[in-house]
């Protein structure tokens, strides 16, 4: 297959995780952008639009539970574990004892 542009050419992408149950829904993440953090973005039709979904973040890693896709992990530079549980809608820290 061919490679095909979906968006995002001034981002920096660093990380990549597809939803293992709607290819559709894609969840990027950058590092620095222009000497700013990054953050994560979400598609949901493919890459035909991206929404910025959590910003100021330098991301590493991105995993999507196989058993719930609505709970999503992002790993940071900085080791740190932000965690969503809505699909992206909001994000906490959860590299805490407890959290």
């Amino acid at each position: 297959q061919d490679w095909q542009f979906l968006g995002l050419e001034n981002q920096s992408i660093r990380a990549i995780a597809i939803n293992p149950e709607n290819s559709n829904e894609i969840y990027v993440g950058d590092g620095f952008t222009g000497g700013s953090l990054g953050g994560i973005f979400k598609t949901t039709n493919a890459g035909v639009s991206w929404d910025t979904v959590l910003h100021g973040v330098f991301v590493e890693r991105i995993i999507i539970r196989p058993d719930n896709t609505n709970i999503v992990f992002a790993s940071t530079g900085l080791t740190r574990i932000f965690k969503t549980t809505d699909g992206g809608i909001t994000w906490a820290r959860s590299d805490w004892y407890g959290a």
